[in-house]
């Protein structure tokens, strides 16, 4: 991935202020924008109990795919706060909502993603907060 990056920043100087391609700059930026929002198929396995616990214990492998932030995360592209929140657990946090709350009052438009699923497996006991 390193090659490629290194690749792609090389290129960046056509799309920047200033450059021939200047006028493309929104498109070449959406090359580099993604939102991933870890869900319960990130973090459930065979195995581990279904609570907060275990979410909680994977998060870090998703840090770098998430700004250090798998919970929750925005990205603004074209103006537009994209919002995500991960409630795999069929809950949210105070602080998400705190978070989600903060991206609101900027008063930029939003959208707000999460990764609720369907119903969850009787078997399964899932930690309240």
């Amino acid at each position: 991935m390193k090659f490629l990056r290194k690749i792609l920043d090389k290129q960046a100087r056509w799309f920047e202020e200033g450059g021939p391609l200047e006028k493309f700059y929104p498109l070449w930026e959406a090359n580099d924008t993604f939102l991933y929002t870890p869900g319960n198929h990130d973090w459930e396995y065979p195995g581990q109990p279904w609570n907060d616990a275990t979410r909680e214990a994977y998060y870090p492998r998703f840090a770098g795919l998430t700004n250090g932030s798998p919970a929750q995360q925005v990205v603004v592209v074209g103006g537009v706060r994209l919002i995500g929140i991960d409630n795999s657990n069929y809950q949210v946090t105070t602080e998400q909502v705190a978070f989600v709350a903060e991206q609101l009052a900027t008063g930029d438009p939003c959208l707000r993603g999460s990764t609720s699923t369907g119903s969850r497996p009787a078997t399964s006991a899932g930690s309240r907060r």
